[in-house]
């Protein structure tokens, strides 16, 4: 087969296949039959029962059966192209090609002829004190190992099957699969008690009353007796009134959910007392050996009352929870508050020194400023007092020039040359030197 065409097939009808390729001892599979209880359609061990369910199949299969009929084309004509994967998977000893069982392929959900092929040669062969499984021993093992344990003796290679299974109790067993969990599960079918399947060899019925503890709901006491009616029917034709029967009845499944009670796979002590007394009435086929498996207590029952008194508690332990949420809360936003405290506290520091280091820098630079202006004072001090001299020589020197300016109108009314002539040259002179410091006192 191609990957195109596998996965088309997976598809179609789930992973089915993977049925064909369960690892399993033949022998593991015959012990498990031989604990079958035929009257009430399960498995029946020392303390408890167990009962393939269509739920339990569907996920097994991967296929969910719908809320409709799944025998509808049980008469309509096979198309050639099924007819050889449905002889791998439904064979027929007696009659290599078997038409019957390739119909099932039309449906388009083998789930319900898968169980109903289980059962039926189950209680065929307990009928006929022998006979062979099949392929129904690979889906009965895939099955019963998934409510097994995963460890300890069950799995130890020293001890032969028989052994495994005659000492299993009720805890040993994986009642309750939380992967999967069907919100409502079937209860019965129709006007039918319990639930009637057609395979490929007959009709015949299972009880899901007696499989609720799988589902994850408490079993409080033996089941009603029209819930464990039995019926079988040794044909599947189409046209028989028995078929046409239960292909009407599947039109209307009844389920059932929060009606069976909220999920606890407690075994109350009538349903013990009850499983206990229908061992003493069949015999199971090994003797008990409580040696190969430790004591494990059973779960104490719980009460309505501590139901009750669980529930006031859930309902004290929320509301501390909500108080302890809303003092966390506070608790965060006073760290965040805290810690936003200490960020500005750290902004505070840093600018503050920013600012005695500003002050610092601008003392330094006053001072500086001080000290140029004083030095500038200072000079200009001087360059004052240099002034005041430089008026000083200029007014002596004024008041020499006058008086020379004098004594030459003097000479030059007396006709003295020659003493005309020093007293002009000296004028001259005190005349260029008058200018020179003023010059000078121009460019200061």
């Amino acid at each position: 087969m191609t990957p195109i065409k596998l996965n088309s097939f997976v598809q179609s009808y789930g992973r089915i296949l993977d049925i064909l390729n369960e690892k399993m001892d033949m022998m593991t599979a015959v012990t498990i039959a031989q604990f079958y209880d035929p009257p009430l359609r399960c498995f029946t061990f020392s303390d408890f029962q167990l009962a393939p369910t269509l739920e339990e199949v569907e996920r097994i299969i991967g296929r969910n059966l719908k809320d409709h009929n799944p025998f509808p084309k049980l008469d309509e004509d096979i198309p050639p192209k099924r007819i050889a994967s449905a002889l791998v998977l439904f064979p027929n000893i007696d009659h290599f090609v078997d038409h019957l069982a390739v119909r099932i392929f039309l449906s388009g959900n083998p789930v319900p002829f898968l169980l109903g092929d289980l059962y039926y040669t189950l209680h065929d062969r307990h009928e006929k004190k022998g006979g062979i499984v099949l392929c129904c021993a690979q889906l009965l093992h895939a099955w019963f190992r998934s409510h097994m344990p995963e460890e300890g003796p069950f799995v130890s290679k020293e001890l032969k099957p028989f052994q495994k299974l005659a000492s299993l109790t009720s805890s040993h067993v994986k009642w309750y699969i939380r992967d999967w969990e069907t919100e409502n599960v079937i209860v019965s079918i129709g006007d039918f008690p319990n639930a009637p399947l057609i395979g490929t060899k007959g009709c015949i019925n299972y009880n899901p009353v007696l499989s609720l503890r799988q589902h994850g709901y408490p079993m409080n006491g033996p089941p009603k007796a029209e819930a464990l009616e039995p019926f079988i029917l040794h044909s599947a034709e189409a046209d028989h009134p028995m078929v046409k029967k239960i292909k009407r009845s599947w039109q209307a499944v009844i389920r059932k959910g929060k009606e069976l009670g909220k999920r606890n796979v407690i075994a109350q002590e009538p349903y013990t007392c009850w499983v206990r007394e229908r061992v003493q009435m069949i015999k199971l086929p090994f003797p008990f050996d409580p040696s190969i498996y430790p004591l494990v207590p059973e779960p104490k029952p719980i009460l309505p009352e501590d139901v009750e008194k669980l529930n006031a508690r859930i309902k004290e332990l929320e509301l501390e929870n909500s108080d302890l949420r809303i003092k966390l809360g506070r608790e965060e936003e006073l760290d965040r508050a805290l810690l936003r405290i200490q960020k500005l506290n750290k902004i505070l520091e840093l600018t503050l020194e920013m600012k005695r280091e500003a002050r610092l820098i601008s003392e330094i630079r006053t001072r500086e400023l001080e000290n140029t202006i004083q030095k500038y004072k200072d000079n200009l001090e001087r360059e004052k007092l240099k002034t005041e001299e430089s008026e000083r020589v200029c007014t002596r020197l004024i008041y020499h020039l006058e008086r020379a300016d004098a004594r030459i109108q003097a000479l030059e009314c007396e006709d003295q040359d020659a003493a005309y002539m020093v007293l002009l040259g000296e004028c001259r002179y005190w005349r260029n030197l008058y200018r020179d410091i003023e010059v000078t006192k121009a460019e200061d």
